[in-house]
C-alpha cells in the first residue's frame, strides 16, 4: 500500500487538486491534505497569496499539519497589509507559544491601529513576554478590544493579580459595557474559580444574558457548580429564571402561555 499513497502524493492530480481547494477554501476536514513535504511547501507558498482569504487557510491547514514550518513566516504575517491576516497571525503566535517572536510582536503592537489586531497582539504578548508592564498600560485604555487583550495577556502570563483587580473593578462598575466585558473574559478563560463571579451576575438582567451566553460557552464543567448554586435555599430565584429565559436550549419544547 506504501507505494500506492507514494505514486498519489507525485501524481500531477494531486498537485492541482490540492492547488484549487487552497485557492478555493472548500477542503473538509483535510480530507486530501496530506502532510508530505510537497503538500506544506505549496501551503507554505500560498502565505503570500494576494487574497488574504487564501493566507489565511493555508495558516489554518500549516498549524495543523506542521505548525514549527509556519513559525518562520510568522514575522511577515503579522505585519501583512490585510488586518484580518495580521489578527489571524497574532492568533497563532499565541497557539505556539513561540518566544523568540517577542520583538516583532511589540513593534507591530506599537504600531497597529486596529483595535481587534491589538487585542490578539497583547494576547500573544501575554504568551511570550516576561514583562507585563506593556499590558498593565493597556488596561485603561478606553477601548474593549484593547482591554480584553491585556486581561487575557495578563491571565495567561500569571500576573492573575493585577487583572483580578481590574475584574472586580469591572463588576463593580455602574456601566453595563465594563460588567459584560468582565463577563465575556471569565467566559473566556474557563477558570474555575471565576465560575461563582459568573453564577453571581446572572441576577442582574442588565448582565444575566452575557453571563448565561458565558456559562453556555464553558459546557458541562460549570454544571456542578451552577447546579449546587441554584438549589441552596437562599439562591436568587431571579438568577435562575434570567439564566434559564438566555439559554435557547432551554425554550426548546416550552409553549408560551
Amino acid at each position: 500500500m506504501a507505494w500506492l499513497i507514494v505514486i498519489f502524493l507525485l501524481s500531477d492530480n494531486y498537485v492541482q487538486t490540492l492547488t484549487h481547494v487552497i485557492t478555493k477554501r472548500s477542503l473538509v476536514d483535510d480530507a486530501n491534505v496530506l502532510a508530505d513535504p510537497a503538500s506544506v511547501s505549496l501551503l507554505r507558498s500560498r502565505l503570500q497569496d494576494a487574497h488574504s482569504g487564501v493566507v489565511i487557510y493555508a495558516m489554518n491547514k500549516l498549524e495543523v499539519l506542521d505548525a514549527q514550518s509556519l513559525i518562520p513566516k510568522l514575522p511577515n504575517l503579522i505585519q501583512h497589509p490585510a488586518p484580518e491576516v495580521r489578527r489571524e497571525a497574532f492568533v497563532r503566535v499565541e497557539n505556539l507559544r513561540h518566544r523568540t517572536l517577542l520583538n516583532e510582536v511589540q513593534n507591530q503592537l506599537s504600531v497597529e491601529k486596529f483595535p481587534v489586531v491589538k487585542e490578539a497582539a497583547l494576547r500573544a504578548l501575554g504568551v511570550i513576554a516576561d514583562e507585563p508592564l506593556q499590558l498593565i498600560n493597556s488596561l485603561e485604555g478606553p477601548d474593549f478590544h484593547v482591554q480584553c487583550g491585556a486581561l487575557i495577556g495578563l491571565l495567561k502570563s500569571g500576573n492573575e493579580s493585577t487583572a483580578k483587580s481590574k475584574l472586580a473593578s469591572l463588576l463593580a462598575s455602574a456601566s453595563s459595557a465594563d460588567q459584560v466585558l468582565a463577563i465575556q473574559i471569565l467566559g473566556e478563560v474557563n477558570r474555575r474559580e471565576f465560575y461563582p463571579q459568573l453564577i453571581a451576575v446572572c441576577d442582574s438582567s442588565r448582565t444575566s444574558r452575557a453571563a448565561g451566553l458565558a456559562l453556555e460557552a464553558l459546557g458541562a464543567e460549570a454544571l456542578p457548580e451552577i447546579e449546587s448554586a441554584f438549589s441552596q435555599p437562599d439562591a436568587p430565584r431571579q438568577g435562575f429564571m434570567n439564566l434559564w429565559r438566555n439559554d435557547p436550549k432551554s425554550q426548546q419544547g416550552s409553549s408560551a402561555c
